[in-house]
């Protein structure tokens, strides 16, 4: 995948090039008010270079 002609033609553009094979995520949300909410999510990642978790949170409202 690394020598893909797609990645070739995007290489010199950005030094940082890396492609996800397998990833997996679990999350909750909670509606604690009428127009706000809380997110959470868990995932791990796996690409042709590396390995690794990840956690976010996150809150949203919705104004009027």
């Amino acid at each position: 995948m690394q020598y893909s002609r797609y990645v070739a033609l995007i290489d010199g553009h950005t030094a940082d090039i890396d492609i996800t094979i397998r990833r997996a995520a679990v999350g909750l949300r909670w509606d604690y008010a009428r127009r706000q909410a809380l997110t959470v999510e868990v995932d791990r990642e796996v690409s042709l270079s590396e390995r690794g978790y990840e956690a976010r949170l996150q809150w949203s409202a919705a104004i009027p």
